[in-house]
């Protein structure tokens, strides 16, 4: 006859061990289901699953079931090949369950035990054991708090490089410690989500009565800039008001010549007014006139920078004259804020005047990506 199922409370902790009848006078074999059971502990919603194994009982059984295998390998000596079997099957048995944490009354756990089948065969030894599930009881009832209720996220910067920050990393309102972490705080794109993670100590929140259900709380990317990602962006009038500070900027720097760099090969032309080895000075700069508008993409990390281009004339110290030269008023990072309109991180000139593209666009790479790759696509703005 089988064993029932006896189940015993102590205090606030559930005890459950599962038995059943062992052979151990007739067929050898002893059924390890009979010395395993589950302990619960802790809080509803919050519990915890411990194996408990009653190494006492088990041990004297297993000296009275195996007593001829145990006098034989006292006969062939304790360093025997019999002995060292003996001993390792018998150690060699563990009791694991399924789940053991986060559990609540009623929830069901799964008990399996296991052994070394192959020592067992060594040692003339015979274990047998079966899957027990077994229903979580006796965990009592605390308070419940939402460890996310004054948890918040601030977004900040330009998608899809933007940071979150959050607003408290401990919290230690409810008598024990509760630590929140990001899994990602940076280079952030609208819409992506971000996890909130709360750490704390079981036993401190067990201690203290209380219980959190959710442990990681979601947060969408919102509320920020984000970079143009395509000349559609920033069609039509959308960058009316970027165009008229770009030509003030073209009207002070070049017609006004307050540019002031050096410059090097017989392509570019210098606008500050003063000497300079190759070309000088430039004496004039006229008609000048808007030309062509270029949107320039990074295809690898999606950063951008606009450029106006302007034609005009420039008359050299020397009395040298060069027709349709270029230049460019460049906008750095455009982005769509929050109101939806277009704006950018920089505005600057450029501190050369071109009579080729081949220099131009050198000298764009120079100022861009230099000695890197030039990944950029381009894109009229029409």
């Amino acid at each position: 006859m089988k064993k029932l199922v006896s189940t015993l409370l102590v205090g606030v902790m559930a005890i459950t061990l599962v038995f059943s009848l062992s052979a151990c006078s007739g067929s050898k074999t002893m059924d390890l289901n009979q010395y395993f059971g589950v302990k619960f502990n802790g809080l509803d919603s919050m519990g915890t699953a411990e194996v408990v194994f009653d190494r006492e009982s088990f041990n004297t059984d297993f000296e009275e079931t195996f007593k001829k295998q145990i006098e034989q390998a006292e006969k062939e000596g304790m360093v025997s090949s019999l002995a060292f079997a003996i001993s390792s099957a018998r150690e060699s048995i563990s009791g694991n369950v399924d789940k053991n944490e986060s559990l609540s009354n009623g929830d069901k756990v799964v008990l399996t035990i296991s052994f070394d089948e192959k020592l067992c065969k060594e040692a003339g030894i015979q274990f047998k054991s079966s899957s027990v599930e077994t229903e979580v009881i006796g965990l009592k009832e605390g308070k419940k708090i939402d460890a996310f209720e004054d948890i918040t996220v601030q977004f900040s910067g330009v998608a899809p490089y933007a940071k979150a920050v959050l607003n408290k990393e401990v919290n230690t309102d409810n008598g024990f410690e509760i630590k929140y972490s990001l899994s990602k705080n940076e280079d952030l794109k609208l819409g992506e989500k971000v996890v909130v993670k709360a750490e704390f100590s079981v036993d401190a929140a067990t201690e203290a009565e209380c219980v959190i259900s959710e442990t990681e709380k979601e947060f969408t990317v919102e509320g920020v800039p984000r970079q143009i990602e395509s000349a559609a962006d920033i069609s039509g009038d959308k960058l009316s008001n970027i165009r008229k500070e770009a030509d003030a900027m073209a009207k002070e720097y070049f017609e006004g010549r307050k540019s002031k760099d050096n410059f090097s090969g017989k392509g570019a032309v210098s606008m500050y007014p003063s000497y300079f080895d190759d070309f000088g000075k430039a004496k004039s700069v006229t008609n000048q006139a808007s030309e062509k508008t270029y949107l320039y993409i990074n295809s690898e990390d999606g950063g951008n920078v606009l450029i106006f281009r302007y034609t005009f004339d420039v008359n050299d110290l020397y009395g040298e004259n060069y027709k349709n030269a270029s230049s460019f008023i460049y906008v750095d990072t455009l982005y769509i804020d929050k109101d939806g309109t277009v704006k950018y991180e920089a505005m600057g000139n450029s501190q050369y005047a071109f009579t080729n593209e081949t220099d131009y666009e050198e000298y764009l790479k120079s100022i861009t990506t230099g000695d890197e790759p030039f990944n950029f696509t381009k894109t009229e703005i029409k």
